[in-house]
């Protein structure tokens, strides 16, 4: 089944948050969630794998703020690869018999554009 079929076809969930998990996790004021992808990665799997339990049916990388204003070239493509990664791990590991897809997150740069 592709994403676009089960769209089409049925109820669709998705996840919820994961800013306010990463830091009841313990993700410190001003650490970027992103890098959790690295240093906590079984923390990561383990958020979206119980929402993959919960009956998800799209799970939402830890990418977010992923992008070139907050993060080098080498480490960027780091960071997203594996965030997509272990959302893949979650899904495979989950014990949900629901279609499971990953999704890239992307939000604001966080820089505000000219005129502004």
């Amino acid at each position: 089944m592709t994403v676009l079929e089960l769209i089409h076809s049925s109820l669709v969930l998705l996840d919820g948050g994961m800013g306010t998990l990463l830091q009841a996790a313990g993700l410190l004021p001003g650490e970027r969630p992103e890098r959790w992808n690295l240093t906590h990665p079984e923390k990561i799997r383990e958020i979206h794998r119980a929402y993959f339990d919960a009956g998800s049916n799209i799970v939402c990388a830890n990418t977010f703020g992923a992008n070139g204003l907050h993060y080098r070239p080498d480490e960027l493509k780091n960071i997203i690869y594996t965030g997509i990664r272990l959302a893949k791990q979650a899904a495979e590991g989950s014990n949900g018999p629901q279609p499971k897809f990953v999704a890239m997150d992307l939000g604001p740069s966080g820089r505000m554009l000219k005129p502004y």
